[in-house]
């Protein structure tokens, strides 16, 4: 899978500081084209970043994530949040809760099927944060960031190639509330 967007702060710590963050996310995908594809998995990610700011403005880091995939538990109260505000339900009725199945057909008409269930280790990550201004209390602080993910994760999901990012993070200010 692609690298997802995670909310970071565009602060880089003090020099020669280290910092490691644990987050933590609970997926659960359900995707159904009749005879095309079904895509109905529920992942639960720990993500461990390891930071460390060789400047005031630059910041390197290394990330790697610990994944969970399978049936899970939250298909009962996904159709129960569907219910209670009268949303479709798609087609999940169609398909028994707790289940885990990945399967269709790809762009050369070949059918595939994925079985893997269970815990994984993912890709590993490189990172870069250089702080462009600190911001203010009126002007935000603005960060680039880049990123390369190395295709080091050992299941079906992982890169087969480097996946590479760039951004911008900024912050908002909210001191116009008070």
């Amino acid at each position: 899978s692609h690298s997802s967007i995670i909310p970071l702060s565009p602060k880089v710590e003090a020099a020669k500081t280290y910092k490691i963050d644990f987050i933590t996310a609970l997926s659960n995908t359900f995707n159904y084209e009749k005879n095309y594809y079904l895509f109905d998995s529920e992942d639960r990610v720990l993500e461990i970043n390891l930071a460390y700011s060789v400047t005031d403005n630059l910041e390197l880091s290394i990330k790697n994530q610990l994944r969970w995939r399978g049936g899970g538990f939250s298909d009962q109260p996904i159709e129960e949040w569907h219910k209670f505000f009268n949303l479709p339900k798609g087609k999940r009725s169609q398909v028994d809760h707790d289940s885990f199945s990945i399967n269709g057909i790809n762009d050369n008409g070949e059918k595939f099927e994925i079985r893997d269930r269970g815990f994984i280790v993912g890709d590993t990550e490189l990172g870069l944060k250089y702080l462009l201004s600190k911001g203010d209390n009126i002007s935000p602080a603005i960060s680039f960031i880049s990123s390369l993910r190395l295709p080091t994760g050992e299941d079906v999901f992982s890169q087969e190639r480097i996946d590479t990012q760039v951004g911008i993070l900024r912050d908002i200010r909210t001191s116009f509330l008070s």
